[in-house]
């Protein structure tokens, strides 16, 4: 049996709402105060230079304390359910939920830890538990958090459910972090109103991250002429925010910067990053604030800076970053720049201190595995460069069983593809297979480096009868075979190692040819360019073929026989495969734009918002492309703004003066793109149909691409 929904406007739901306040609901719409009390002295969960079992402990406790309590519970999946490395937490919350499969709240506390990564089955329980507990709430929402995934937006269904659950919990705070994803005016209009009746008190931290969510929806309600009576009342909250003792919380800070950001106040950013570095200076707040203002004070060098600027900004930076390390050695931000330094490999540092930074960071991932996550795991990569840098290699079978046996737990509760849209599926990596595949190839160049012929060749032989088995199974595109391609070229310098070992030197030498081939005559004789471990390959060919009588003159003759020409790389070919439906939609600038507008041209289209750091960063570049195109009739620019108001995305534009066409509308992205990240870009070709993502790139590229396009 389906529970029948009878919608009403909002405005004309909140009379009865309010009469119905005097009545108790059978299931709780807000924390006691005692409970509220008790979540409010936990320790910060996002400070991660705790260990995560010192965080999660008194959460936990709490949790399994208090079964029952939906405000408990939702903190405690909080804390782990969009990390599915800490699986065992889930094991531990779900043993407890299942534990009673007749409980409603358990139920709901069940479908609600899945929805992430099986919305389908979660949405199902979900709508079973409201047919069966029709003033139960709470399932309500999260329904409604389900259109938040790529391709799912609806947001008739998300009014649907707001209005259901504020029918039974007309007072709660709850449902207007869901505000964001509904379009009708009158609901926007008056969720604004009861909002800022209900946010009673400043000084709790429990209604901080509203603070946000009432200026979103009084800036998305407000006429032009009354923005800036909303920019007066912002400002007036957030003069009383500055009056509340300073908290290291990502919560406190961010509310009040995303305020100050909002409404263009510098000054208030100001003093927030003076409050934080004279009152919190051992913060991880501390050490972002010094970063804002180095940032701010030294830009990085546009795309089309010549390559000495920037080597010359990327030294001062690390020089800059250097700095920081000392003052903030165990800042997780700070270690975690230092890991990414090492990764592709610095030479300027020592093994000592290359080693030193890896076990820093592994340190850190062990006491806080929230902190981050990789495909592969930590293990897997500390395996390879432990290899590449000939230490430790005991530690490596170890290390490599050990990661294996992570990325599968790891995945237990990933997101089920087929949640995904198609075009989102057909781009999507496993990361068990492409773990597995990393895996061999590390443990194949341990067993050459150790001299374990056998192991060697069974691990390469293993790896290559797999890529031929998974060849057969893949659809016969050109993608596909380019891709397979270089999977098997991969192993041609491990076979060539091998044959070397087993006494083979000129079938080593036939194998280390075929793989050098893949690259221009050009490339090979540039040493000086060429990646060390390129360029390390390349020196070993060459001590094995003169070792083997060839001369040195003759050897360039012999590197580059069947190397392929000097000619310029073809930039790769856009697929225009999917057809925009028809739309229309103003800009900011009041124009409107519709399906027609874009066809009989090429348009670049770019996702964006003002809260998006690597977003801001493109739009330099997006400037000059849209001045370079303007007078154009065959090709153009368009940019689409995921902002919650169109206050914000206007007053960010005056603000750095740029002139490029912004149309604010959540609903139209996900209409017509499956965006998984931004910043994103597209091409729409002069027939209305999208290519694949494509990423801003060099003016002249970007140009020319939109030419092709156009034709």
């Amino acid at each position: 049996m389906r529970l029948s929904l009878v919608v009403l406007p909002l405005g004309a739901l909140l009379p009865m709402l309010r009469q119905a306040q005097t009545s108790q609901p059978p299931y709780a719409c807000e924390p006691t105060p005692e409970i509220r009390q008790a979540l409010n002295k936990l320790p910060n969960r996002t400070d991660f230079r705790v260990p995560f079992e010192e965080r999660i402990k008194p959460l936990r406790a709490l949790a399994e304390k208090s079964p029952h309590d939906v405000f408990v519970q939702q903190m405690y999946q909080d804390a782990f359910r969009h990390k599915t490395a800490l699986y065992q937490e889930f094991d531990r919350a779900l043993l407890m939920y299942r534990s009673k499969p007749d409980d409603p709240i358990f139920r709901y506390l069940e479908a609600r830890l899945i929805a992430r990564f099986n919305p389908k089955k979660a949405e199902q329980m979900l709508e079973e538990l409201i047919a069966r507990e029709p003033g139960f709430p709470w399932p309500h929402l999260v329904i409604a958090e389900l259109t938040e995934r790529p391709g799912a937006r609806d947001p008739k269904k998300v009014e649907s459910h707001v209005r259901s659950f504020l029918g039974v919990c007309p007072s709660a705070l709850a449902p207007y972090r869901l505000m964001w994803s509904i379009d009708d005016p009158a609901m926007i209009a008056e969720g604004a109103k009861n909002l800022r009746s209900l946010m009673r008190s400043v000084e709790d931290p429990y209604f901080l991250p509203y603070w946000r969510y009432l200026w979103d929806l009084e800036f998305r309600a407000a006429s032009k002429v009354e923005r800036e009576q909303v920019r007066q009342r912002v400002l007036n909250d957030l003069a009383s925010l500055q009056k509340l003792a300073p908290l290291a919380s990502a919560e406190w800070y961010g509310t009040i910067k995303y305020g100050a950001d909002l409404v263009k106040e510098q000054k208030i950013t100001d003093w927030l990053e003076e409050i934080v570095l004279r009152q919190l200076p051992d913060s991880s707040l501390a050490v972002n604030v010094e970063r804002s203002r180095w940032e701010r004070a030294h830009p990085r060098p546009g795309r089309d800076a010549s390559p000495q600027e920037q080597k010359a900004y990327a030294e001062v930076e690390k020089g800059w970053l250097a700095g920081l390390q000392k003052r903030w050695p165990d800042d997780p931000g700070l270690i975690m720049d230092r890991w990414m330094q090492i990764h592709p490999g610095d030479t300027s540092l020592s093994l000592e201190e290359r080693l030193s930074i890896a076990d820093k960071y592994a340190l850190l991932q062990r006491r806080s595995p929230d902190y981050s996550y990789s495909v592969p795991p930590l293990a897997i990569q500390l395996a390879g460069l432990y290899v590449k840098w000939r230490v430790r290699l005991d530690q490596v079978p170890e290390l490599i069983q050990a990661g294996l046996r992570d990325v599968e737990l790891e995945h237990k509760y990933s997101t089920d593809p087929s949640a995904l849209p198609q075009e989102m599926q057909d781009r999507r990596i496993d990361p068990v297979a492409f773990t597995n595949e990393r895996a061999r190839i590390i443990l194949a160049d341990y067993y050459l480096i150790e001299r374990q012929v056998e192991k060697a060749r069974d691990a390469i032989q293993l790896a290559l009868e797999d890529l031929e088995s998974r060849a057969s199974n893949q659809p016969e595109s050109e993608r596909e075979k380019r891709r397979a391609e270089v999977r098997r070229s991969q192993w041609l310098p491990f076979q060539a190692r091998l044959a070397a070992l087993q006494g083979e030197p000129d079938k080593a030498l036939t194998f280390y040819q075929q793989y050098l081939q893949r690259f221009p005559r050009q490339y090979l004789s540039e040493t000086a360019k060429m990646p060390q471990e390129t360029k390390d390959l390349l020196e070993e060919t060459k001590r094995l073929y003169l070792a083997q009588g060839g001369k040195e003159e003759s050897w360039s003759d012999w590197l580059s026989a069947g190397a392929k020409p000097d000619v310029p790389k073809p930039s790769p070919l856009l697929q225009y495969t999917f057809t925009l439906p028809d739309f229309e939609a103003k800009d900011l600038n009041g124009k409107t734009w519709k399906l027609a507008d874009l066809k009989g041209k090429a348009t670049f289209v770019d996702i964006w918002a003002t809260w998006c750091g690597s977003c801001r960063g493109e739009h330099p570049e997006l400037q000059k492309l849209f001045d370079a195109v303007k007078n154009r009739v065959d090709i153009q620019v368009l940019t689409l703004s995921m902002d919650e108001s169109e206050y914000s995305a206007e007053s960010y534009m005056r603000e750095k003066k740029y002139t490029f066409p912004v149309i604010v509308s959540k609903g139209l992205i996900d209409k017509l793109f499956t965006v998984a990240g931004i910043p994103q870009g597209w091409i729409v070709d002069a027939q209305g149909r999208r290519s694949s993502p494509f990423r801003l790139s060099s003016l002249e590229r970007m140009i020319s691409e939109l030419e092709k396009a156009a034709k």
